[in-house]
């Protein structure tokens, strides 16, 4: 199991703690992250499973996270753009998903970067580099 740092308490990993819907909606962001970025050990046949369960999915991410929320009377909308993610001497632009919550832009996905590393220092570089 990982556990989630302090830096995703804030946007764009959650709504901001003063929206009306934040606290259902930033426990199911909570739990989203979670899941993403967990492994299934016991199933080294699955590569992928053994390191995460799911990993640069933003469309199927958001999809999945708009039907939640609707379950739960939050109204969201599935939009795209360009993420931009910088580092020295990297710079990367490229299409991805997003979902709209009233005007905050919430991004979900989970992006498994290093197989030599475990979930939870993969996640933490994670949040790091976003």
């Amino acid at each position: 199991q990982v556990w989630l740092p302090n830096q995703i308490q804030n946007p764009p990993w959650k709504l901001p703690q003063n929206h009306e819907n934040a606290a259902i909606v930033n426990q199911i962001m909570e739990q989203s992250l979670k899941v993403q970025s967990a492994t299934i050990p016991n199933l080294k046949q699955f590569y992928s499973q053994t390191h995460f369960i799911l990993s640069n999915a933003c469309q199927n991410v958001s999809i999945l996270l708009k039907h939640y929320l609707k379950a739960v009377g939050v109204e969201s909308k599935v939009v795209y753009g360009i993420l931009n993610v910088s580092e020295p001497g990297i710079s990367v632009a490229s299409p991805h998903v997003f979902l709209k919550i009233g005007d905050h832009i919430v991004d979900n996905t989970y992006s498994h970067n290093d197989q030599d590393q475990d979930a939870q220092d993969n996640l933490d570089y994670f949040i790091e580099m976003t």
